[in-house]
């Protein structure tokens, strides 16, 4: 997602587009839960952590970060067509 991302970002940011990815992890559902405690060792093996946020809490914080977005469009003098 990070490679596409920035692809867009260098073909349509010429013309005014921004482009953004979050990435957040693994975040703890009912179904991630229920994995063996083994996986989750595994997933910290290769640097990966089962974040305790919900799929709620990340969707809160995604939105609380694109309403900064106008303001730093306004404030980079990007104009929106």
């Amino acid at each position: 997602m990070v490679a596409l991302t920035k692809s867009i970002a260098r073909f349509a940011g010429p013309h005014g587009v921004v482009a953004n990815t979050v990435s957040p992890g693994v975040i703890e559902t009912p179904m991630i839960a229920s994995w063996p405690p083994e996986v989750k060792e595994r997933l910290l093996g290769i640097g990966t952590e089962v974040v305790g946020s919900s799929p709620e809490q990340l969707a809160a914080r995604m939105k609380s970060e694109l309403a900064r977005l106008p303001k730093l469009i306004k404030d980079a003098g990007i104009k929106v067509e």
